[in-house]
């Protein structure tokens, strides 16, 4: 039982230690490809989407946090094979639907980082800003669509990992959830939720 306790007293010691490390880096620029699991309103859409990227900026403001500012793109797109569909009170179409949702959350994002090594540097972080939506609709060649802005929150966590000792070039990894107010009416929701998958490469500055 000592040498239990003495293992576990220890690694909190070594733990403690890497979290108090300072974080090496001043600054860095992220490119990310971005993967989203809708999670809200699947009756609508519910295919993943495989198309979006982010582009983010962050500078360390204390020895181990990190601000800056995210933007962020996604599209999401399903086909729906040819039905009928009520479109308002005694009126049904009979066709098939292409259906699309383009998101762009613009966020401002606040990170802490744990530094237990020089080459993988974990962290927590949270963004909040603003969001646009389109929803779109194509029918039998028609359209119809609905654009909005709303609230992005965003919840992640996620990792640099550094390519050597004295790299300035990391590769990025996180998982993230999205909350975004933007609703529709038409459509009958009032936001869009979904869970993402982030892979990119991490640019330091050190000065």
């Amino acid at each position: 039982m000592r040498s239990y306790l003495y293992i576990l007293l220890l690694s909190l010691g070594v733990l403690s230690n890497g979290l108090a490390q300072e974080l090496p880096f001043q600054s860095a620029f992220l490119v990310k490809y971005d993967v989203n699991i809708p999670l809200a309103n699947r009756n609508f859409l519910d295919n993943t989407s495989f198309v979006g990227f982010e582009i983010e900026g962050k500078w360390k403001v204390a020895s181990n946090i990190t601000c800056g500012i995210g933007v962020n793109w996604s599209t999401y797109y399903q086909y729906q094979p040819r039905a009928t569909y009520p479109v308002r009170d005694g009126l049904d179409i009979t066709t098939d639907l292409y259906k699309y949702i383009y998101t762009l959350p613009i966020t401002f994002n606040t990170q802490y980082h744990f530094t237990p090594g020089e080459q993988v540097i974990p962290y927590v972080g949270m963004g909040i800003g603003t969001c646009y939506a389109n929803h779109k609709v194509l029918f039998n060649g028609y359209e119809t669509s609905d654009h909005n802005w709303g609230i992005a929150l965003r919840p992640e966590i996620g990792a640099a990992i550094f390519l050597g000792r004295e790299s300035t070039t990391a590769l990025h990894a996180a998982i993230r959830y999205s909350y975004l107010s933007n609703g529709n009416e038409e459509l009958n929701y009032n936001n869009f939720q979904s869970l993402g998958f982030q892979l990119g490469l991490n640019f330091t500055m050190y000065e």
